[in-house]
């Protein structure tokens, strides 16, 4: 499990459903703890679930009860039970070894174009290595080419859509060489291009 300072997680209020990111500051020495830093207003006694990202497309998610507030939201966390490992994928990943652009739309005074490399894809969204680290909830504007199988052959066509991270992958993928950063990136919309 991918718990360890530093670490992005997704947190979830169950009493009003709020959600947010949270960073992993410490664990406490038996693992049954954990201190992090939210977003979210949290109290002592609100139940939670931490959305851990693990390998492969595994997700972890683990009940937690916070048990002391402290300052510049930095909450520590008691984790409860067993964790539930889940599926992230809704469609099948079509393996690519595609170049690609994005633009950061959350940078409003330049948008400027990055390389990328996308690594697989789906109607729901992409695993895109990058050189430099983006940060949970970046939206982009992610641009590459696709082959359309047409009478009497493929044309390639420049296309592009809009998505959002939502999870940093780990460890990253073998043999990305210069592309030192993996993401998982959600399309704001199914990606009508691909079938599967």
């Amino acid at each position: 499990m991918l718990i360890k300072p530093g670490n992005q997680i997704k947190i979830k209020v169950l009493k009003n459903k709020s959600e947010g990111e949270a960073s992993i500051v410490s664990s406490g020495n038996s693992g049954s703890c954990l201190v992090i830093v939210s977003e979210l207003s949290l109290s002592p006694g609100d139940e939670v679930e931490l959305e851990v990202p693990q390998r492969e497309e595994a997700l972890c998610i683990i009940r937690a009860s916070v048990i002391e507030a402290g300052p510049d939201r930095e909450y520590t966390v008691q984790l409860q039970g067993e964790p539930q490992h889940l599926q992230r994928r809704r469609s099948e990943r079509i393996p690519a070894n595609h170049r690609a652009e994005y633009i950061l739309l959350s940078n409003k005074d330049k948008h400027d174009f990055h390389e990328g490399l996308i690594l697989n894809i789906s109607r729901n969204g992409a695993l895109l290595a990058v050189k430099e680290p983006l940060q949970l909830s970046n939206e982009l504007f992610l641009i590459f080419d696709i082959k359309l199988h047409t009478l009497p052959g493929e044309r390639v066509v420049p296309t592009g859509i809009g998505g959002k991270v939502v999870r940093e992958h780990f460890p990253l993928e073998e043999g990305s060489g210069e592309w030192g950063y993996n993401y998982g990136v959600e399309f704001e919309k199914p990606f009508s291009a691909l079938t599967g």
